[in-house]
């Protein structure tokens, strides 16, 4: 008989693992992709920059093609969303780019899976 109330734990754990995965993973997980997903979008700004002389006005511009990339400034053309299904966040902050995510909650602030995410270093156009 505890063989069988173990079998039922042990399903109804994985079962519940299996739905967190689903639902965003762990914090850490969430936030190595968030880190991988700006970097690949701040290298497409930089490059954006040295063929036209300034940052896109709007991070769609990426999607577009360019002088040293026919398909667009994106490795996938497609920009990423946030692990939660939300765009990424693209300010001017005194004429300075800033890419932002707003985590889980996608609202300013937070803590753990809600915190923050900002790439606020990009070269300053001249």
């Amino acid at each position: 008989m505890r063989t069988i109330h173990r079998a039922c734990a042990a399903c109804l754990l994985g079962l519940a693992g299996a739905a967190f995965v689903g639902c965003g993973g762990s914090s850490d997980d969430a936030h190595a992709r968030i880190q991988d997903d700006l970097e690949h979008i701040r290298s497409g700004l930089m490059q954006y920059a040295a063929d036209n002389g300034r940052y896109p006005e709007d991070l769609n511009e990426l999607e577009s093609p360019g002088n040293s990339y026919p398909r667009s400034y994106r490795r996938d053309a497609k920009l990423p969303r946030d692990p939660w299904g939300a765009p990424y966040g693209y300010v001017f902050d005194d004429g300075q780019p800033v890419l932002l995510c707003l985590g889980a909650d996608h609202a300013p602030g937070g803590h753990g899976r809600a915190a923050d995410h900002r790439v606020a270093n990009l070269p300053r156009m001249r």
